[in-house]
């Protein structure tokens, strides 16, 4: 850190620093704790390998002792300080917690210049509860965010949570990105801000939001998190304020230049402590290891900062250059194409003056085959792979292959290769860049025929990967569709907004167990509904559309709107004849039927189905149709005939590798088990389908797995075991949004809580169930009713009438999320008095 880094961080003057640094003075014991917070902020305290610290360990107390013997020198008191190796005790850092900071990105540059911002912003937001970063584009204002961040993490005891919001267009999604950066999914007939508020309430948190600038609708999305929590504190990047009341705005202004001198004052040691010249220096060498400021290229290094306005990308961009340009030759470019850098049009803003010059020259450097290939990758939203690029930007004709030019475009600073969890490296762009690459592809009068092949190969994409997503490969088909949700995201608003809503629709269809698996059922639903509203459109799409919107309804608890909607469906497709989608949608209404207790319809329709299913030979679908079948079955108190339903389906899933089929016939066939007596055989089928799930990543699977499981350790009185795996059923539940198997796990609960004599939280976790249970029409089969109804008989019978009825309100009032607290609460509690009483 520079002498003025120092003096700013700590608020003393330069020439203060400079006297410290001379031996002249010492800081003061309040300067001393200011200095020992910074050295542990800058990470300064551990054995150095190298230097003039070489092998010394470096502590908080090593320094204070220093300071203190510092001072006795100065007055004449004392000898000389002994800071040998051996003198020193080995220091181990301690990890940080990873709960705090398990989602922040990780810098791989030094920070330069910022050292002020860093602590301003720090304390501001001591007391601050909005705190917004604005300034032009590339001005550094997520890098002082992710400083900020990292800051807070070594210095508070409270969670962060970055939120990304670059890759969206819709302000209508930024609520829905902030929950899925905090783990939150959807409670069906709970709203997603209620949700995430629960989750915020639990504790201290500071919740960063990066690039906000073009989703500013989405403000008042901010301003409810602050409003319903006090506990929240948010810092924004943007290029303009949010507007919002208590908002604190904090301008990032460009990075000091040097001052204009003669070239023979210039000295490269005093210009090197310029923040400007310091980045420009260190990125450059960081391009040609070789460079290095000297007496030659201090000045011409100078006045590139000086035309360059200090604007950090400006300064990276143009530092690497240094590769194939000298100092000299760079700035004779620079002056070229600075025209809107130094005085652009007045009715554009300041990062299009500062951004489109830095880029036009980077620009202007590329070969015409980069160019054409630059311009191209603005068409992808987040990130994208090389055969991505292949297949949607390749060049006939052009001498370049896409991945030398994905290797210049890399070198140039303009793209970035990101690594993925799977291998495969994907290149993406700030976002800054792909504007100005947009930009540039609209002027080229390219755009119309890119974003039309954009959207085809994803919408080629998702319907390769819709039939793959119930075989063998599925695991790796979610992950890919994971990955490239910006992108669908991108064709889907392309599809929609020029024209294309057939397009969209086919998309947002092909998506739909995508949608259901991983959990994004109301923006799955807002695709479908925005594409329907372009109707007419054709009918076999449309009658897909509807299918899948009943779907994604029903599993979001509106079971008559999702009847309506499979109607519908099955009314289309047999107008068109299309047996596939009459067989679905009878199915869809029969899955409607079954949550609905109407077994004789839902067996009526399954039926229906299936013999469509069986004419026109889909394994798969007659394997989860005899699932379905077996499931009424069950219900209904006929076990041999589902235990015959479930293994004929097990057979056929085994042949065609479906592992979430396996999984639900194993479950399924434990729960025939346990209601025969067999406690055994139940607990070795639900195991096998936990651990089926878990291998899997299915975490809807393993919470019901966990429910299966503590219900079965309670009914052989293993009683701390059973609260246990509630618990983490119940958790995994919350987490997921799965209101229905939420209410299974709180049922069971209910009768391990009054087994543990607490009857009144009994009664009040099975009347909350028993209320949200009706208001989403969901039935329980006809032995789970008889256990139900039996538990409440053995709990009314030991309490009187009047404690009864009061427990029974007081369950009934609660909302789910109050209830699944309850629930939680009480597991813990039955734990507890479980292993007491084991004692």
């Amino acid at each position: 850190m520079t002498q003025q880094g120092w003096a700013a961080s700590l608020g003393y003057s330069v020439a203060t620093v400079r006297r410290w640094e001379a031996g002249e003075a010492l800081p003061t014991a309040e300067a001393e704790e200011g200095l020992i917070s910074l050295c542990r902020e800058r990470g300064l305290f551990h054995t150095y390998e190298s230097g003039p610290l070489r092998g010394l360990t470096l502590t908080p107390e090593l320094l204070r002792s220093a300071l203190a013997e510092g001072r006795l020198q100065l007055s004449g008191q004392a000898g000389r300080l002994r800071t040998t190796p051996a003198a020193v005790e080995p220091v181990v850092e301690q990890p940080l917690d990873a709960s705090r900071d398990a989602r922040l990105p990780v810098p791989i540059t030094s920070f330069i210049g910022r050292e002020a911002e860093l602590d301003a912003v720090c304390r501001l937001l001591e007391t601050a509860r909005l705190v917004t970063l604005t300034g032009p584009g590339g001005s550094g204002k997520t890098r002082i965010a992710l400083e900020v961040a990292h800051a807070l993490a070594r210095r508070s005891n409270g969670a962060l949570t970055w939120v990304n919001l670059a890759p969206l267009q819709d302000p209508s999604l930024v609520l829905l990105a902030i929950a899925q950066a905090l783990g939150v999914r959807e409670v069906a007939s709970q709203p997603l801000m209620d949700t995430v508020l629960e989750l915020l309430r639990q504790r201290d948190r500071t919740v960063i939001l990066d690039n906000f600038e073009h989703l500013l609708p989405a403000a008042t999305v901010v301003g409810e998190l602050l409003h319903g929590c006090e506990r929240v504190r948010v810092l924004v990047t943007s290029r303009a304020r949010l507007h919002l009341y208590g908002e604190n705005e904090f301008p990032v202004t460009t990075l000091p230049v040097p001052a204009e001198v003669g070239e023979a004052d210039v000295s490269p040691d005093e210009l090197g402590r310029c923040p400007a010249v310091a980045l420009f220096v260190q990125r450059a060498a960081e391009a040609n290891p070789r460079f290095g400021l000297t007496q030659a290229n201090a000045a011409p290094v100078a006045a590139i900062c000086r035309r360059l306005q200090g604007l950090p990308l400006a300064l990276e961009l143009a530092a690497v250059r240094v590769k194939v340009l000298s100092p000299e030759a760079l700035l004779r470019r620079l002056a070229d194409c600075l025209d809107v850098l130094v005085g652009g049009a007045r009715d554009l803003p300041a990062r299009q003056q500062t951004l489109r010059a830095t880029l036009d020259w980077s620009h202007g450097l590329l070969d015409a085959d980069a160019q054409k290939l630059f311009r191209s990758l603005g068409v992808f939203a987040g990130s994208c792979t090389v055969e991505e690029v292949e297949a949607i930007c390749s060049c006939p004709g052009g001498q370049l292959s896409i991945l030398d030019g994905l290797q210049a475009l890399v070198d140039a600073s303009l793209v970035r290769q990101e690594p993925h969890s799977h291998g495969e490296p994907r290149f993406s762009m700030l976002d800054s860049i792909r504007e100005y690459a947009l930009e540039r592809l609209r002027a080229a009068g390219e755009a119309e025929t890119l974003c039309q092949s954009h959207t085809a190969f994803f919408l080629s994409l998702a319907e390769q990967a819709e039939p793959q997503l119930v075989r063998s490969e599925q695991a790796g088909w979610f992950d890919r569709l994971d990955a490239e949700q910006d992108n669908i995201r991108a064709a889907l608003l392309w599809s929609l907004e020029n024209g294309s809503p057939e397009t969209g629709l086919r998309l947002a269809s092909a998506l739909w167990r995508f949608w259901e698996t991983r959990g994004y059922l109301s923006e799955g639903e807002q695709w479908v509904e925005k594409g329907l509203s372009h109707r007419p459109v054709a009918a076999a799409v449309e009658a897909k559309a509807l299918t899948t919107a009943g779907s994604l309804v029903r599993l979001r608890g509106d079971l008559p709107r999702a009847r309506r909607l499979h109607t519908e469906s099955l009314r289309l497709f047999r107008e068109l004849g299309d047996r596939p989608g009459i067989a679905r949608s009878l199915s869809n209404l029969g899955v409607v039927a079954n949550e609905l207790g109407d077994y004789v319809e839902a067996e009526t329709l399954y039926e229906e189905s299936l013999a469509l299913r069986r004419e026109l030979g889909d394994t798969w679908a007659i394997a989860v149709l005899l699932v379905n079948l077996g499931d009424v079955a069950r219900k209904q108190g006929r076990l041999d005939e589902a235990r015959s339903f479930f293994t004929e389906s097990r057979t056929l899933f085994e042949d065609l590798g479906d592992t979430v089929g396996i999984a639900v016939t194993f479950n399924n066939l434990g729960e025939v088990a346990r209601e025969e007596g067999d406690a055994a055989a139940a607990a070795a089928l639900y195991q096998k389908s936990y651990a089926l799930r878990l291998q899997l990543g299915d975490r809807l699977g393993t919470a019901r797995s966990l429910e299966k499981l503590a219900r079965l350790a309670f009914r052989q009185k293993q009683y701390p075991r059973s609260a246990e795996l509630y618990t983490q059923s119940l958790l995994l539940c919350k987490q997921l949004g799965a209101e229905h198997d939420a209410l299974e796990s709180l049922e069971g609960l209910a009768e391990l809580v009054g087994a543990c004599g607490r009857a009144q939280e009994a009664i009040q976790l099975l009347a909350a169930a028993q209320k949200l249970r009706a208001a989403t029409g969901a039935s329980v089969s006809r032995s789970e009713q008889v256990e139900l109804e039996y538990a409440i008989a053995e709990l009314r019978g030991g309490l009187d009438a009047r404690t009864f009825a009061a427990a029974w309100a007081e369950g009934q009032s609660m909302k789910m999320s109050q209830a699944v607290a309850f629930g939680l609460a009480s597991a813990q509690v039955s734990a507890a008095h479980s292993w007491s009483e084991a004692k």
